[in-house]
């Protein structure tokens, strides 16, 4: 159990994040961390990078800020190679 999320952060772009605290640290989805730096890097926003891994808007959007993330396998390969990357990065 990671703990109740305990504030919401906002990053530029209209990014918002849930961030939870586990004995007294901030603790964030690596996963999701991840995947909205290098969406960010490459200049994708949200609506490109659902387009290029047939994805949703929305999908992308909790992966990148809700904990945990529960992906599937195939969505990960398709993201990944969207960005550039391979599943396992």
């Amino acid at each position: 159990v990671w703990g109740r999320p305990s504030s919401v952060v906002k990053y530029s772009a209209y990014c918002y994040s849930e961030l939870l605290h586990m004995k007294g640290q901030t603790v964030t989805t690596p996963l999701g961390e991840k995947i909205r730096d290098l969406r960010k890097k490459k200049g994708f926003t949200l609506d490109r990078l659902a387009e290029l891994s047939e994805s949703s808007k929305s999908y992308i959007w909790e992966l990148e800020n809700k904990n945990p993330p529960r992906p599937s396998a195939e969505k990960v390969a398709k993201i990944a190679i969207a960005l550039g990357v391979t599943p396992d990065y």
